[in-house]
């Protein structure tokens, strides 16, 4: 029984990926939140985490938009001699990118190596809004974990460029900056004994290096369509 339900899953997974446009997302973020670092005395609390991330890539028929709604996930975590700190996320996003360069026109294919306009053809500006659930931890040696998890809004600009490898694919790293408007962390301020301070919510920054891993097979298929007409 429980081949059946492996086997239909290979099935599942073959049939849509075959189908989609789809890309793999890859980030490394450099997390900056300062009222916690101060509030813990740890000036590397969550000084570095990656995100991984799945999306689909749609676009508009005349003007260089392109669309990546994409599902995410990233963890991050601080040791030291008394407190575990974790941070973890999972969210969507609404990718838009837009070829500035290259704004108007009907252009469907997913690599430039074989003409002149790499750049312009390939370069864009991203724009993004995020919705994301996080999950926040603080396990202490002495009692038990405490957790505090919430829904934020954030919203990241950014740049990229792609590279076409192949028909197939297509590499996209890119620069972004994420910002949340407003986090907090309930009973961060407690954990630390600081008594006179509150869990106020502020905002908090990232630095996003990143690189994306797009699959065109639909691209394929509509060249092998072209050669067969025109034979």
């Amino acid at each position: 029984m429980k081949m059946k339900y492996v086997f239909t899953s290979i099935i599942f997974f073959y049939i849509i990926s075959a189908h989609a446009q789809l890309g793999i997302n890859f980030r490394y973020q450099n997390m900056n939140p300062s009222l916690w670092k101060e509030q813990a005395n740890i000036n590397n609390l969550f000084a570095s985490n990656y995100e991984l991330g799945l999306d689909y890539w749609l676009r508009l028929k005349n003007y260089r938009i392109e669309f990546m709604p994409e599902l995410f996930a990233s963890r991050s975590g601080t040791n030291t001699q008394n407190i575990n700190y974790s941070f973890q996320s999972v969210g969507i996003a609404a990718n838009t990118n837009f070829y500035i360069f290259d704004f108007i026109g009907d252009c469907n294919c997913p690599t430039f190596s074989k003409d002149g306009n790499f750049f312009s053809k390939g370069f864009f500006l991203s724009l993004a809004p995020i919705l994301e659930y996080q999950q926040k931890q603080l396990k202490f040696d002495f009692e038990n974990n405490k957790f505090d998890n919430d829904l934020n809004f954030a919203f990241s600009i950014g740049a990229g460029l792609d590279i076409g490898i192949l028909d197939l694919i297509t590499i996209s790293p890119f620069v972004r900056y994420k910002m949340f408007p407003s986090i907090s962390w309930n009973g961060f301020a407690e954990a630390h004994s600081l008594v006179n301070q509150t869990d106020k919510s502020y905002n908090i920054n990232y630095l996003q290096l990143g690189l994306r891993l797009g699959f065109r097979p639909d691209y394929i298929r509509e060249q092998n369509k072209f050669k067969n007409k025109r034979r």
